[in-house]
């Protein structure tokens, strides 16, 4: 797929990825569905490689990557291991706490999860919405 803003060094990161994928994922990654359940140190292995929360800052374990490598990340990702994760972690869960965290919070949670010592998830229902998150609504009230 070509993208105007992928430049040389995101196809390079690209075919790392890929050989990453085919080597460790794209083997196992059916008994893993069977099995509803994938090896403990699989994250550790993405964040070794870069793999996680790419675009976050250095100080955090990140290399400040531009939103190209997220999308190389998610393109590959979803060519072998589809529901693996991974884009939900780096693009949606962890820039809440990049962006709303205080200090302190990103200085504990931000490290763990670029070196896949954390994985992140939703996990969000409600009677009549189920998975919906834009049908919950159920609220808060002060008493």
């Amino acid at each position: 797929m070509a993208h105007k803003y992928l430049k040389e060094e995101h196809e390079i990161f690209r075919e790392s990825v890929k050989k990453f994928l085919d080597k460790e994922v794209r083997p196992f990654f059916h008994e893993w569905e069977k099995q509803r359940s994938t090896p403990k140190d699989l994250w550790g292995k993405f964040g070794e490689q870069g793999f996680l929360v790419p675009w976050a800052e250095e100080k955090y374990g990140g290399f400040n990557a531009d939103f190209g490598y997220s999308v190389v990340l998610i393109e590959e990702f979803e060519k072998v291991a589809s529901g693996i994760g991974t884009g939900l972690h780096n693009d949606i869960i962890v820039p809440y706490i990049a962006t709303y965290g205080t200090e302190e919070q990103k200085n504990r949670w931000m490290p763990k999860c670029v070196s896949g010592e954390y994985s992140t998830a939703i996990a969000m229902t409600e009677p009549g919405a189920g998975s919906d998150l834009g049908n919950i609504q159920t609220r808060a009230v002060k008493k």
